[in-house]
């Protein structure tokens, strides 16, 4: 019999749940969604024609390019190979997220090596001991890929965080399958110490991979790195001077570390904000979050004469030697490496 009081009461809490995600789909707020899903993804012409029309000589025409390589046909073929990426050995311990290396630790999967024989032991023998709740836990990691299967990017570990709780579940599960396998609690006991010692090693391993190797690797050419101190440094020049900012939109999305930074009341975003009209495949960029804050291309010859303002953006916009050392404050902003990316300037009013 079904209980109805809780099965009204679950799906009330489902619906609370999905509200958000379903009104923005319907609302037509999901451009995000518009711009990565796989379902909205068309080939270019150029591509179809060098991967399938001139070497075989078919056209879109031909019956054979109809049946199997229409677009429904390639969108699966897309999906089906993202897919797989979150269960193959590169993803999982040999390199992690390869599409956005900033989010992974250089040569280290999402798992230590160690864990792998233990997942693979410890889904066989849940399959093999079919209860329901491993079922239930089998079919949620069977799930937790799709949100990053279903986009362009071949592999996302941020789309893949859902894969974290069956995967921990399975392999604590092979481990205490392959340890209860052992004759006396002896040897049940230096098996658990082994594997710590063993897992302990690997943790050593990987923190030495985040201290030494990812900032040199990874942080010397991320496209974010930077912006937090760009948002600070502009923010604290427009405090201290009273004045506005304006911030060229290059490379990422420096609102948010803005809005982070400057702590700014949601409310004025909302009301306040302007965004640009067309989608730059990506989601629509702010011209303003408020009236003192905008993001646009420097106009550096407007903003040198008139003064006054703070601005933000890349060293190949400024030119430092048209303007009087005494008439700015620079602030300089590098990656890891040495290497300069962002300038933070304040502009005093031109004399008269």
């Amino acid at each position: 019999m079904w209980n109805w009081k809780w099965l009204v009461m679950a799906g009330g809490v489902f619906l609370l749940i999905v509200w958000p995600m379903v009104s923005s789909v319907l609302g037509g707020n999901a451009s995000r969604l518009g711009v990565v899903s796989i379902l909205n993804y068309q080939a270019p012409q150029e591509y179809m024609e060098a991967r399938y029309y001139d070497p075989t000589g078919l056209t879109a025409d031909d019956w054979q390019m109809r049946l199997f390589y229409n677009p429904w046909m390639m969108k699966f073929r897309m999906i089906l190979d993202r897919y797989m990426n979150y269960f193959g050995a590169r993803f999982l311990v040999i390199e992690g997220d390869w599409h956005h290396p900033w989010t992974s630790v250089p040569y280290h999967g999402v798992l230590y090596w160690v864990e792998l024989p233990l997942l693979l032991v410890g889904l066989v023998t849940v399959i093999l001991a079919q209860r329901r709740i491993w079922w239930f836990m089998l079919g949620w990691l069977l799930v937790a890929p799709l949100p990053g299967a279903l986009t362009l990017d071949p592999i996302n570990a941020v789309r893949s965080m859902y894969m974290i709780a069956p995967l921990i579940a399975f392999i604590g599960y092979g481990a205490w399958w392959l340890i209860d396998r052992l004759r006396t609690e002896r040897w049940r006991l230096m098996a658990t110490g082994g594997l710590l010692v063993v897992l302990g090693l690997s943790w050593f391993n990987f923190m030495q991979l985040v201290k030494h190797v990812y900032p040199v690797k990874h942080l010397s050419s991320s496209y974010y790195v930077g912006y937090d101190k760009l948002a600070q440094q502009a923010l604290a020049y427009s405090r201290e001077y009273n004045v506005p900012i304006i911030i060229e939109p290059s490379y990422a999305q420096p609102q948010i570390y803005v809005l982070f930074y400057g702590q700014i009341d949601p409310l004025i975003v909302q009301t306040e904000a302007e965004y640009r009209s067309e989608n730059e495949n990506d989601v629509n960029l702010p011209r303003k979050i408020s009236d003192d804050i905008r993001f646009d291309n420097l106009n550096w010859q407007k903003y040198r004469h008139d003064g006054n303002i703070v601005i933000a953006g890349r060293p190949s916009e400024f030119q430092l030697d048209e303007l009087p050392a005494e008439q700015y404050e620079l602030t300089r902003i590098m990656r890891p490496n040495g290497v300069e990316i962002y300038y933070v300037m304040y502009i005093r009013p031109e004399a008269s």
